[in-house]
C-alpha cells in the first residue's frame, strides 16, 4: 500500500506565538541536544495513512462533539474539526487551532497550515548538554565537599 501524508505544519506566526510563551522551550527545539525530541514532536504533525484528507475529509471524520484519531509516525493523532465563519479550526490536546490555510496539496499528500503547532509542556524535556553540565558540576561539588570533610574529620 502506499502511503499518502496529510500534514499540518505550523506557520512562522505559529512558531513565533511559541517562542513568546515559551521562550526556553523554544530555545531548546533547536538545540542538537534535542534532536531527538523535536523529531518527535514534528512526526506528531503528520498524519501517514493509505490516502489523504482534506479538511473537509476532516470533518466529516470528527466533528465538534466526536473526535477521531488517525495514526502519526509517533503516536495517534486525536482531532476534533468545526468549520466557523468560513474558517475551519482543529481541536487537539484542549485547544482549538485555527487552520490558517487548508487542502494545499503537494505530490505525496495534503498540508495544512495551522496557527499552533502541536506541542506540549511535556515534550521538551531537560536532559540536553546544559543539564549534563550541571549534573556533573553538582557531582564534582559532592565530591569535593566529601573530600573536604574527611579531611577536617582527620
Amino acid at each position: 500500500m502506499e502511503h499518502r501524508y496529510t500534514y499540518f505544519v505550523p506557520r512562522d506566526h505559529a512558531w513565533l506565538k511559541f517562542q513568546i510563551r515559551h521562550p526556553s522551550a523554544y530555545k531548546a527545539l533547536f538545540k542538537e541536544d534535542f534532536g531527538y525530541f523535536t523529531k518527535q514532536i514534528l512526526e506528531r504533525h503528520v498524519i501517514r495513512a493509505g490516502r489523504a484528507y482534506t479538511v473537509s475529509d476532516l470533518k466529516l471524520l470528527g466533528n465538534e462533539t466526536h473526535p477521531f484519531v488517525l495514526p502519526t509516525s509517533r503516536d495517534p493523532l486525536r482531532l476534533r474539526v468545526k468549520e466557523s465563519d468560513k474558517n475551519y479550526y482543529v481541536e487537539w490536546n484542549g485547544h482549538w487551532i485555527h487552520v490558517f490555510r487548508p487542502d494545499v496539496e503537494c505530490i505525496n499528500g495534503i498540508i495544512h497550515v495551522i496557527d499552533e503547532p502541536f506541542v506540549l509542556e511535556s515534550d521538551i524535556r531537560a536532559t540536553g548538554a546544559a543539564d549534563k553540565l550541571y549534573f556533573a558540576h553538582s557531582l564534582f561539588v559532592l565530591l569535593v565537599s566529601f573530600l573536604f570533610t574527611r579531611i577536617l574529620e582527620n
